[in-house]
């Protein structure tokens, strides 16, 4: 995948999050329909992915690795003490996607070839844009979801 095809897709994705994060709040963001994943985890979810290619990069992120780790694949949180403060996510949120977006701006064909331990940097940032929309689909659900308990 090209580097513009890819900055095109992330942006279609951070528009798409930021569509629904509009119908979440302090007081919601933990709230789950049909048992799935909370906005809270959504959210940390997608912020700790963004930053695992930046991680295989050599880039600076946000998080600890640990703390990436944790949302990496986790299910989601049971209680509310093990959520993220939402204030705190989604400023999270906004930066990793903004450090993504400016790893892209500066990375080249040989940036993206370069080998991880799961495969090329440009096919890691492939699949994670797609596991990103999947992710942003399921978060605009729940917030219609929420929106229609209200």
């Amino acid at each position: 995948m090209h580097i513009s095809t890819l900055q095109m897709q992330y942006g279609i994705s951070f528009e798409n999050i930021s569509k629904s994060l509009a119908n979440f709040n302090a007081n919601n963001h933990l709230g789950s329909f049909n048992n799935g994943n909370s906005a809270n985890w959504l959210i940390s979810h997608i912020t700790a992915t963004r930053q695992i290619p930046l991680m295989f990069a050599g880039q600076e992120t946000i998080w600890k690795p640990e703390q990436i780790q944790r949302w990496g694949r986790e299910p989601a949180p049971l209680v509310a003490a093990e959520a993220i403060d939402w204030q705190q996510l989604l400023g999270d949120l906004e930066t990793s996607g903004n450090m993504l977006m400016g790893f892209l701006a500066t990375a080249n064909e040989e940036t993206l070839a370069i080998e991880t331990p799961v495969g090329k940097i440009g096919s890691a940032l492939a699949f994670l844009v797609t596991h990103e929309h999947h992710h942003s689909g399921q978060l605009a659900y729940l917030a219609s979801a929420i929106k229609s308990q209200e």
